[in-house]
């Protein structure tokens, strides 16, 4: 990702005509802003795969408690759901 990131970012400088020293800086400067633009283009591309467990896939799909799990009660008594 990062070697991209600085490939991109070279190749960016040279085609704004930066040489030299400016090209390298340019480069280097230029390579964290592109970073964050392509980090965001990945997930969004290939999102992680998530799976929930436990206690929150029952709070998520509102599905049966885990192994007879029961609702917390709060201070008054009541479920969390109300």
């Amino acid at each position: 990702m990062y070697v991209v990131t600085v490939v991109v970012s070279g190749l960016i400088a040279s085609a704004v005509g930066a040489n030299g020293d400016a090209w390298l800086w340019t480069t280097i400067l230029g390579m964290y802003p592109l970073l964050v633009v392509v980090h965001f283009l990945t997930m969004q591309l290939f999102p992680p795969d998530v799976e929930p467990t436990g206690d929150y896939r029952s709070i998520l799909y509102d599905g049966d408690r885990s192994r007879g799990q029961t609702p917390d009660k709060l201070p008054n008594g009541h479920d969390d759901d109300t």
